[in-house]
């Protein structure tokens, strides 16, 4: 089912809708996608203003909150960030407990997201179920701007670096017409540094269409 822009209530009960198949105790971690309750494809900073959240108050942290509680897992969800004035493309997770366990900023923005969006100052990681676990949104997954003269396959690197056991990924990844497996395996190729002992590689990224917008789906989870 696709989110509807701005219609933040209804897309919450689409999504509990779809989590209700699941019992408590079955799954470890639920990842939604890249802004998963207000829609992504936003003309001017004006029109995300109402919508975004601060971290651990707001809608999205609330339905959080309660699928962790109510499932026994982790829970990651994409949302706009408001702090200081200032607006995030942001991934919060949160713990069976209720507690808020990590926050990512989207680091290497997308063009939609340099209407309103600033970037976050890196890359994440936290601890959860025995395991280390890092975060990416979408265009982290990319050549900052598209430049390949920057390209250090930097999400990779950090999976590296904190030799993290998981990876979940929040997205909002447009269509192209390809077959989902082009898509799953540009995101390995983009991992490759990271292929060098078993990880496991979760994948939430929207589908449906929104201002003409068409987005690719291909959710997936795949042991590296």
């Amino acid at each position: 089912r696709e989110p509807q822009l701005g219609r933040v209530e209804e897309n919450i009960r689409q999504a509990d809708e779809l989590l209700a198949c699941l019992m408590p105790n079955t799954v470890d971690f639920i990842v939604l996608p890249e802004l998963a309750f207000t829609g992504y494809v936003f003309e001017n900073a004006a029109e995300v203003r109402p919508l975004a959240e601060a971290c651990g108050a707001g809608p999205t942290f609330e339905f959080a909150r309660r699928v962790a509680r109510a499932l026994n897992a982790v829970v990651a969800v994409g949302y706009p960030e408001a702090e200081g004035g200032k607006m995030y493309n942001s991934m919060v997770v949160v713990d069976e407990s209720g507690e808020v366990l990590a926050n990512h900023r989207k680091t290497f923005l997308f063009e939609t997201d340099y209407i309103w969006a600033r970037p976050g100052s890196g890359f994440t990681k936290f601890y959860a179920r025995g395991l280390t676990v890092a975060l990416g949104i979408c265009m982290d997954i990319n050549p900052p701007d598209f430049d390949t003269a920057r390209d250090r396959r930097q999400l990779a690197q950090h999976l590296l670096t904190t030799d993290a056991d998981v990876l979940l990924f929040s997205a909002a990844w447009l269509d192209s017409s390809l077959p989902p497996s082009f898509l799953i395996s540009y995101w390995m190729d983009r991992l490759r540094p990271a292929l060098r002992r078993p990880r496991v590689f979760v994948a939430a990224n929207r589908v449906g269409r929104e201002r003409g917008v068409v987005f690719a789906g291909s959710s997936c989870v795949v042991r590296m």
